[in-house]
Protein backbone atom coordinates (compact mmCIF):
# COMPACT_ATOMS: atom_id res chain seq x y z
CA UNK A 1 0.00 0.00 0.00
CA UNK A 2 1.32 3.41 -0.97
CA UNK A 3 1.07 6.28 1.53
CA UNK A 4 0.57 9.83 0.29
CA UNK A 5 3.05 11.82 2.39
CA UNK A 6 1.65 15.23 1.36
CA UNK A 7 -1.89 14.16 2.26
CA UNK A 8 -0.72 12.86 5.66
CA UNK A 9 1.00 16.16 6.44
CA UNK A 10 -2.07 18.18 5.45
CA UNK A 11 -4.32 15.95 7.52
CA UNK A 12 -2.00 16.29 10.53
CA UNK A 13 -1.92 20.07 10.17
CA UNK A 14 -5.71 20.23 10.03
CA UNK A 15 -5.93 18.05 13.10
CA UNK A 16 -3.54 20.25 15.08
CA UNK A 17 -5.38 23.39 13.97
CA UNK A 18 -8.71 21.90 15.03
CA UNK A 19 -7.31 20.85 18.41
CA UNK A 20 -5.83 24.32 18.98
CA UNK A 21 -9.11 26.00 18.03
CA UNK A 22 -11.05 23.77 20.43
CA UNK A 23 -8.55 24.46 23.22
CA UNK A 24 -8.79 28.22 22.73
CA UNK A 25 -12.57 28.01 22.60
CA UNK A 26 -12.52 26.10 25.88
CA UNK A 27 -10.33 28.70 27.58
CA UNK A 28 -12.43 31.54 26.21
CA UNK A 29 -15.61 29.84 27.23
CA UNK A 30 -14.40 29.25 30.77
CA UNK A 31 -13.46 32.91 31.12
CA UNK A 32 -16.78 34.01 29.70
CA UNK A 33 -18.93 31.90 32.00
CA UNK A 34 -16.83 32.58 35.12
CA UNK A 35 -16.99 36.32 34.44
CA UNK A 36 -20.75 36.17 34.00
CA UNK A 37 -21.13 35.21 37.67
CA UNK A 38 -19.02 38.11 38.94
CA UNK A 39 -21.18 41.01 40.21
CA UNK A 40 -20.79 44.36 38.48
CA UNK A 41 -18.96 46.98 40.58
CA UNK A 42 -20.92 49.73 42.26
CA UNK A 43 -20.71 53.03 40.41
CA UNK A 44 -20.20 56.31 42.27
CA UNK A 45 -20.41 59.87 41.04
CA UNK A 46 -19.81 63.22 42.71
CA UNK A 47 -22.12 66.22 42.81
CA UNK A 48 -21.02 69.59 41.40
CA UNK A 49 -20.80 72.53 43.74
CA UNK A 50 -23.94 74.68 43.84
CA UNK A 51 -23.36 76.85 46.92
CA UNK A 52 -20.64 79.48 46.72
CA UNK A 53 -19.51 81.48 49.75
CA UNK A 54 -18.35 85.07 49.43
CA UNK A 55 -18.26 87.37 46.45
CA UNK A 56 -17.38 86.02 43.02
CA UNK A 57 -16.69 88.56 40.29
CA UNK A 58 -18.88 88.41 37.18
CA UNK A 59 -17.06 88.40 33.82
CA UNK A 60 -18.14 88.86 30.22
CA UNK A 61 -15.61 86.56 28.54
CA UNK A 62 -15.80 82.86 27.64
CA UNK A 63 -13.79 79.94 28.99
CA UNK A 64 -12.84 76.48 27.74
CA UNK A 65 -11.78 73.81 30.24
CA UNK A 66 -9.38 71.47 28.46
CA UNK A 67 -9.22 67.69 29.11
CA UNK A 68 -7.35 67.09 32.35
CA UNK A 69 -4.04 65.26 32.15
CA UNK A 70 -3.17 62.66 34.78
CA UNK A 71 -0.81 59.78 35.43
CA UNK A 72 -1.84 56.31 34.31
CA UNK A 73 -2.61 55.34 37.91
CA UNK A 74 -5.25 58.07 38.17
CA UNK A 75 -6.57 58.02 34.60
CA UNK A 76 -9.07 55.25 35.31
CA UNK A 77 -12.58 54.65 36.59
CA UNK A 78 -11.10 52.72 39.52
CA UNK A 79 -11.19 54.53 42.86
CA UNK A 80 -7.63 54.89 44.07
CA UNK A 81 -6.21 54.51 47.55
CA UNK A 82 -2.62 55.27 48.49
CA UNK A 83 -1.06 52.64 50.74
CA UNK A 84 2.43 54.16 50.72
CA UNK A 85 4.25 57.13 49.31
CA UNK A 86 5.05 55.15 46.18
CA UNK A 87 2.15 52.73 45.85
CA UNK A 88 -1.48 53.04 44.70
CA UNK A 89 -4.14 50.35 44.98
CA UNK A 90 -7.84 50.38 44.12
CA UNK A 91 -10.99 49.70 46.11
CA UNK A 92 -12.62 46.45 45.08
CA UNK A 93 -16.16 46.44 43.76
CA UNK A 94 -16.34 50.22 43.29
CA UNK A 95 -15.69 52.53 40.32
CA UNK A 96 -16.33 56.12 39.35
CA UNK A 97 -19.07 56.81 36.79
CA UNK A 98 -16.28 57.85 34.37
CA UNK A 99 -12.51 58.14 34.47
CA UNK A 100 -11.38 60.43 37.29
CA UNK A 101 -9.79 63.18 35.10
CA UNK A 102 -12.89 63.44 32.92
CA UNK A 103 -15.15 63.48 35.98
CA UNK A 104 -13.16 66.29 37.63
CA UNK A 105 -13.20 68.26 34.35
CA UNK A 106 -16.99 68.03 33.93
CA UNK A 107 -17.58 68.85 37.61
CA UNK A 108 -15.38 71.94 37.22
CA UNK A 109 -17.40 73.06 34.19
CA UNK A 110 -20.65 72.58 36.10
CA UNK A 111 -19.16 74.60 38.96
CA UNK A 112 -18.49 77.55 36.66
CA UNK A 113 -22.00 77.27 35.25
CA UNK A 114 -23.59 77.09 38.70
CA UNK A 115 -21.71 80.21 39.80
CA UNK A 116 -23.72 82.28 37.30
CA UNK A 117 -20.75 84.61 36.93
CA UNK A 118 -19.44 83.80 33.45
CA UNK A 119 -20.86 84.31 29.97
CA UNK A 120 -20.04 80.80 28.76
CA UNK A 121 -17.90 77.84 29.85
CA UNK A 122 -17.55 74.55 28.01
CA UNK A 123 -15.36 71.57 27.20
CA UNK A 124 -13.22 71.09 24.10
CA UNK A 125 -15.95 69.67 21.81
CA UNK A 126 -18.64 72.25 22.52
CA UNK A 127 -17.91 74.63 19.66
CA UNK A 128 -17.69 77.61 22.04
CA UNK A 129 -15.24 80.28 20.89
CA UNK A 130 -13.25 80.85 24.05
CA UNK A 131 -11.25 83.86 25.18
CA UNK A 132 -9.35 81.88 27.80
CA UNK A 133 -8.36 78.23 28.21
CA UNK A 134 -8.04 76.50 31.57
CA UNK A 135 -5.53 73.63 31.59
CA UNK A 136 -5.56 71.33 34.63
CA UNK A 137 -3.18 68.54 35.66
CA UNK A 138 -4.47 65.99 38.17
CA UNK A 139 -1.54 65.03 40.41
CA UNK A 140 -3.42 63.23 43.18
CA UNK A 141 -6.98 62.06 43.77
CA UNK A 142 -6.68 59.25 46.29
CA UNK A 143 -7.85 58.08 49.68
CA UNK A 144 -4.80 57.94 51.92
CA UNK A 145 -4.40 54.73 53.90
CA UNK A 146 -0.71 54.82 54.81
CA UNK A 147 -1.26 54.63 58.57
CA UNK A 148 -3.82 53.34 61.06
CA UNK A 149 -4.03 56.86 62.47
CA UNK A 150 -4.56 58.53 59.10
CA UNK A 151 -7.68 58.65 57.01
CA UNK A 152 -8.12 61.40 54.46
CA UNK A 153 -8.79 62.03 50.81
CA UNK A 154 -6.26 64.16 48.94
CA UNK A 155 -6.77 66.19 45.78
CA UNK A 156 -3.78 67.88 44.12
CA UNK A 157 -4.23 69.87 40.91
CA UNK A 158 -2.13 72.41 39.02
CA UNK A 159 -3.95 75.02 36.95
CA UNK A 160 -2.84 77.32 34.15
CA UNK A 161 -5.05 80.04 32.67
CA UNK A 162 -4.11 80.78 29.05
CA UNK A 163 -5.17 83.76 26.94
CA UNK A 164 -6.10 82.24 23.61
CA UNK A 165 -5.21 85.33 21.56
CA UNK A 166 -1.47 84.87 21.96
CA UNK A 167 -1.20 81.61 23.98
CA UNK A 168 0.06 83.57 27.00
CA UNK A 169 -0.12 81.93 30.42
CA UNK A 170 -1.69 84.76 32.42
CA UNK A 171 -1.89 82.95 35.77
CA UNK A 172 -1.03 79.62 37.38
CA UNK A 173 -1.73 78.00 40.72
CA UNK A 174 -1.52 74.69 42.56
CA UNK A 175 -4.51 73.47 44.58
CA UNK A 176 -3.90 70.93 47.36
CA UNK A 177 -6.94 69.99 49.43
CA UNK A 178 -7.46 67.31 52.10
CA UNK A 179 -10.61 66.05 53.78
CA UNK A 180 -10.44 63.73 56.79
CA UNK A 181 -12.87 60.89 57.37
CA UNK A 182 -13.44 58.70 60.43
CA UNK A 183 -12.67 61.52 62.89
CA UNK A 184 -11.59 65.15 62.83
CA UNK A 185 -8.16 66.29 61.70
CA UNK A 186 -7.24 66.99 65.35
CA UNK A 187 -8.28 63.44 66.30
CA UNK A 188 -5.99 62.03 63.65
CA UNK A 189 -3.06 64.20 64.69
CA UNK A 190 -3.39 63.16 68.32
CA UNK A 191 -3.90 59.48 67.53
CA UNK A 192 -7.44 59.38 68.91
CA UNK A 193 -8.87 57.44 65.98
CA UNK A 194 -9.17 53.72 66.63
CA UNK A 195 -8.76 50.94 64.11
CA UNK A 196 -12.48 50.21 64.21
CA UNK A 197 -13.20 53.84 63.33
CA UNK A 198 -10.86 53.47 60.34
CA UNK A 199 -13.08 50.64 59.09
CA UNK A 200 -16.04 52.91 58.44
CA UNK A 201 -18.27 52.19 55.52
CA UNK A 202 -17.09 53.13 52.07
CA UNK A 203 -19.69 55.83 51.51
CA UNK A 204 -17.95 58.04 54.09
CA UNK A 205 -14.82 57.89 51.94
CA UNK A 206 -16.86 58.84 48.89
CA UNK A 207 -18.29 61.76 50.88
CA UNK A 208 -14.73 62.89 51.58
CA UNK A 209 -13.97 62.73 47.85
CA UNK A 210 -17.07 64.85 47.25
CA UNK A 211 -16.03 67.44 49.83
CA UNK A 212 -12.51 67.88 48.44
CA UNK A 213 -13.97 68.28 44.96
CA UNK A 214 -16.47 70.90 46.15
CA UNK A 215 -13.72 72.82 47.95
CA UNK A 216 -11.50 72.61 44.86
CA UNK A 217 -14.29 73.75 42.52
CA UNK A 218 -15.09 76.73 44.73
CA UNK A 219 -11.45 77.85 44.87
CA UNK A 220 -10.93 77.17 41.17
CA UNK A 221 -13.95 79.22 40.07
CA UNK A 222 -13.05 82.17 42.29
CA UNK A 223 -9.38 82.16 41.29
CA UNK A 224 -9.99 81.69 37.56
CA UNK A 225 -12.56 84.45 37.24
CA UNK A 226 -10.49 86.90 39.29
CA UNK A 227 -7.24 86.18 37.45
CA UNK A 228 -8.89 86.20 34.04
CA UNK A 229 -10.74 89.46 34.69
CA UNK A 230 -7.60 91.16 35.96
CA UNK A 231 -5.83 90.21 32.75
CA UNK A 232 -8.83 91.16 30.59
CA UNK A 233 -8.86 94.66 32.09
CA UNK A 234 -5.11 95.09 31.47
CA UNK A 235 -5.47 93.84 27.89
CA UNK A 236 -8.36 96.23 27.21
CA UNK A 237 -6.41 99.15 28.63
CA UNK A 238 -3.38 98.29 26.51
CA UNK A 239 -5.54 98.06 23.40
CA UNK A 240 -7.21 101.39 24.14
CA UNK A 241 -3.83 103.06 24.62
CA UNK A 242 -2.56 101.59 21.36
CA UNK A 243 -5.65 102.75 19.48
CA UNK A 244 -5.34 106.27 20.91
CA UNK A 245 -1.68 106.64 20.09
CA UNK A 246 -0.91 108.87 17.09
CA UNK A 247 0.15 107.01 13.96
CA UNK A 248 3.84 106.71 13.32
CA UNK A 249 5.16 109.31 10.88
CA UNK A 250 5.59 108.11 7.33
CA UNK A 251 9.14 107.65 6.20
Amino acid sequence: MTTNVGQRRRTGARGRSLALALALAGVSGCGLFSGANKPAPNQYWLKPITDFQGEIQAVDWQLMVKPITATMGLDTVKIAKRTSQYHIEYFEGAVWSEAAPRMVQMLAIEGFENSGRITAVAHEDSGVVADYILQLDLLDFTANATSENTGFVNLDVTARLIWLQDAEVVASRRFTIQEYYGGTEEDHRRGRVTKSQQSIRFHFIVQAFSKVNEAFSAELVEWTLAAGQEHAVRAAQAKAAADAAPPAPAT
